[in-house]
């Protein structure tokens, strides 16, 4: 009788060319983090949103120089998450894996792009050291023996078949709820993440982390969708300052307004 060959366990390093063009750089004005493209939804991308700024545009730039703009459709602050679909290019994405089967002691690769090097992608084979839960939300964190490097904050964490387990996340956003401050990264798990997704990518935003008008509201998309509502009217008067300077009758711009009883316009 033949035994069967067992079927090899691909190495961490085996993934990078498979999932390395779907780690991407994304910045916001001055401040850069990374991100990780999904393959649903089809050219969007994943990262958190606590270190973005206001604005709804990002910059979206490849290990190969590619850069698109980037329109985030959806974020949630509370959450650390934001969605944004990238414009004017096609980008391969990532499946989800499974990270409820997770084990203390396993292996998984970390990637992003460090402030220190900004366009050197930098892969990590990283070991899980521990699971940790915030009771409070039910947030569930993988916890590496990797240290948490600035810039990487919303980079993937990767199983052995180039799945998606969970994003790097900010110091400041795991002591908010509670943890003390580690030399240690914290990646928020798949299993807190993909129910989200719905919701982000139908123009949900909350910037203020909560759930009290009027900070949660459906944001508008820059071109028309049929499943978004329309921003509703409102005449400005006024100067509006960019650089310390008017702006010119003419400019186009994108801009965010905030205020008493107006929704994200």
């Amino acid at each position: 009788m033949l035994t069967p060959t067992p079927t090899p366990t691909p190495s961490l390093g085996s993934i990078l060319p498979k999932v390395r063009s779907s780690v991407v750089k994304v910045t916001s004005g001055e401040a850069q983090v990374s991100g990780v493209v999904l393959e649903s939804p089809a050219n969007h991308l994943l990262t958190t949103s606590v270190s973005l700024g206001a604005g709804p545009l990002v910059t979206v730039k490849t290990e190969n120089g590619q850069t698109f703009q980037g329109w985030i459709v959806g974020r949630d602050d509370s959450k650390n998450l934001a969605l944004v679909k990238v414009l004017g290019g096609t980008l391969a994405g990532v499946k989800f894996g499974d990270s409820l089967g997770i084990a203390v002691g396993s292996q998984v690769m970390s990637a992003g792009y460090p402030t220190a090097r900004p366009d050197t992608l930098a892969p990590i084979e990283a070991r899980v050291t521990a699971v940790r839960t915030d009771f409070a939300t039910g947030v569930r964190f993988l916890r590496l023996d990797a240290p948490p490097l600035f810039g990487t904050f919303g980079g993937p964490v990767f199983n052995r078949s180039g799945e998606l387990l969970a994003i790097n996340v900010e110091t400041s956003y795991v002591q908010s709820l509670g943890f003390a401050a580690s030399d240690e990264a914290f990646a928020k798990a798949e299993d807190m993440i993909r129910p989200a997704i719905q919701a982000l990518a139908g123009g949900a935003v909350n910037l203020c982390g909560a759930s009290t008008f009027p900070c949660v509201q459906p944001r508008p998309t820059p071109a028309p969708n049929p499943a978004s509502p329309p921003p509703w009217p409102v005449t400005i008067k006024g100067t509006a300052i960019a650089g310390g300077a008017a702006v010119k009758s003419g400019t186009k711009v994108y801009a965010r307004l905030f205020g008493q009883n107006l929704m994200d316009v």
